[in-house]
C-alpha cells in the first residue's frame, strides 16, 4: 500500500553606462558665461589622460544548499525501536523507541513515517527530520533529528493509507479509523466505527471515507462504502468478496481508487465534480485455486495499477479498458513501482531475484540474484525479506540484520548495510 532535484537560482550583475553630449548653452539667466582663455598650442601635444571607471567585482553566486541527503528507515522483528539510517554515508543518525515491533510506511509528503504496533494497539508518527525548508521560489530539503512527534491509540492498527498529504489508519480491533494530515501531524482525529471490527481499510475523499463494509463476524470485507465523517452510509458499493489491498491513481477523469477482491479488482472511481461510480476487472473462472488480489500499488501519472494475481503479477488500467496477466518466473513476495524507469515495475521474487518487468508487455527486462530462495512466509510479525523503492536506487530487508543497496541505473548490488537484529519492515524518507 504518493522519492527530486535541486535547482540553481543565479543572481545577474547589470553594469549600465550612460553618456550624452550636446551645445553648451549660450548664457545663463542670472550669470553671463565668460569665454575660456585661449593658449597656444605646442606642434607636440600630451594626449589627455583617459578617465578610469573602477568597477566593483561581480558578487560570488550565492550558494544554493543541496538536498539533504534520503534516509532510511529500519524496524524490528523483536525489538521496540526504529533506526534511522543516512543513506549518503549509510551511517545511523539516530535510533528511535516505540511501544513494540512496527511496520512503516512512508506518507506522501517523504517527510513522516507511520509506526504501527498492532499488538501494542499503538500507532507512532515518525518525523524523520528532513524538513522542506523555502529557499527563493522553491524548497530545499534540509537536515534536522529524527523525532516522535505524535503517538496515539486505536485497536490492532493494520492498514495505512497515504494519499494527499492525509494518512488514515485503519484499526481491525473494532472498526475505527485515526485521520491526521502531514500539514497538521499532531492533530489526530478518530473516526467511529460503522460496520464493527474486521481487517477493513478507510481511504479519505472530500466526501468523507470509502470504508470497507463487512457483516457481524466476517474477518475481511465483502465490499466499499461512502461514509460521511458524521457516519452517514452515502454509498455502498458491494461484491468484492474477501476485500484486501488498496492503491489510488488519478487522470483526466478523476481519481480511481482500486480495491483487491477474492474474484476481481473493484475500481471506485471519483469525478472532478464529487460524482462516484465504479466497475469491476472480473477473473477467470477457471483460474489456478487460491489466485486472487491482495496487494496493489500506484504511481504518479501511470495509467494503470499494478497488483498481484496469486504469485503472479497484473495490470490494470484505470480507464476501464482491460487487464492483463503478467506471468513471473517465480512467486513474488513483494512489488512496486520502478520511479526510475517510468512505468516499469520492480519485484522480489522468492527465488531470491528482484526483477524488472515492463509492465505493457510483460517481459523481465533486468535480473539480479540478491539471497537464496526465501522461507515460506510466517505469520503476523514474523521476518521476510521486505522492498523498499527510492528514486535512484532499491533497498531490499533481509532477516539475517542485512539491507541490500540495489543501483538501479546498473541493477547490481552496490552496498551492504549491517543493521544488526532481524529488520521487520524498512521505509524510504525523503528524496
Amino acid at each position: 500500500m504518493n522519492v527530486l532535484s535541486s535547482r540553481r537560482a543565479g543572481v545577474a550583475l547589470a553594469i549600465a553606462l550612460l553618456a550624452s553630449t550636446g551645445p553648451a548653452e549660450a548664457a545663463r539667466r542670472s550669470t553671463p558665461t565668460r569665454p575660456a582663455p585661449t593658449k597656444a598650442r605646442s606642434a607636440s601635444t600630451t594626449a589627455p589622460t583617459p578617465t578610469t571607471t573602477t568597477v566593483a567585482p561581480r558578487p560570488a553566486e550565492e550558494a544554493e544548499p543541496e538536498d539533504a541527503s534520503p534516509r532510511l528507515l529500519v524496524s524490528d522483528t523483536t525489538q521496540p525501536t526504529v533506526k534511522v539510517y543516512d543513506l549518503a554515508t549509510m551511517t545511523l543518525i539516530s535510533t528511535l523507541t516505540v511501544t513494540g515491533p512496527a511496520r512503516l510506511y512512508t506518507g506522501d509528503s517523504g517527510r513522516y513515517v507511520v509506526a504501527t504496533q498492532r499488538d501494542r494497539d499503538t500507532t507512532a508518527l515518525i518525523d524523520s527530520g528532513l524538513v522542506p525548508v523555502v529557499h527563493g521560489d522553491h524548497e530545499h530539503l534540509e537536515a534536522r533529528a529524527p523525532s516522535i512527534v505524535s503517538t496515539f491509540a486505536g485497536p490492532k492498527p493494520t492498514h495505512v493509507v497515504a494519499h494527499d498529504n492525509d494518512i488514515v489508519v485503519y484499526n481491525d480491533g473494532d472498526g475505527s479509523a485515526s485521520m491526521l494530515s502531514e500539514r497538521t501531524p499532531t492533530a489526530v482525529r478518530l473516526i467511529a466505527s460503522v460496520y464493527g471490527a474486521h481487517h477493513g481499510v478507510a481511504f479519505p475523499t472530500p466526501e468523507g471515507l470509502l470504508t470497507s463494509l463487512a457483516g457481524p463476524g466476517d474477518p475481511l470485507p465483502s465490499g466499499m462504502s461512502l461514509v460521511a465523517m458524521d457516519g452517514a452510509v452515502k454509498m455502498a458499493m458491494p461484491h468484492c468478496p474477501r476485500l484486501h489491498g488498496e492503491a489510488a491513481a488519478t487522470n483526466r477523469l478523476g481519481d480511481t481508487v482500486g480495491f483487491g477482491c477474492d474474484d476481481s479488482v473493484l475500481l471506485v472511481r471519483r469525478s472532478p465534480n464529487g460524482a462516484y461510480t465504479w466497475d469491476r476487472y472480473q477473473f477467470p473462472t477457471d483460474r489456478p485455486k487460491g489466485t486472487r488480489t491482495g496487494t496493489l500499488v500506484a504511481a504518479k501519472n501511470a495509467p494503470f495499477l499494478i497488483g498481484n494475481y496469486g504469485g503472479d503479477l497484473g495490470r490494470f488500467d484505470i480507464d476501464g479498458s482491460g487487464w492483463k496477466h503478467l506471468p513471473l518466473p517465480a512467486a513474488q513476495a513483494g512489488f512496486a513501482f520502478d520511479p526510475s524507469r517510468s512505468g516499469s515495475v520492480l519485484a522480489l521474487l522468492r527465488n531470491g531475484d528482484l526483477v524488472r518487468i515492463n509492465p505493457i508487455s510483460g517481459a523481465v527486462t533486468d535480473t539480479v540474484n540478491l539471497m537464496p530462495p526465501l522461507a515460506a512466509p510466517g505469520g503476523e510479525g514474523s521476518a521476510s525479506p521486505t522492498l523498499a523503492v527510492g528514486a535512484r536506487a532499491a533497498f531490499v530487508s533481509r532477516p539475517t540484520g542485512e539491507v541490500l543497496e540495489i543501483d538501479l541505473k546498473t541493477f547490481s548490488v552496490a552496498r551492504r548495510l549491517n543493521t544488526g537484529g532481524s529488520p521487520l519492515t524498512i521505509a524510504i524518507a525523503g528524496r
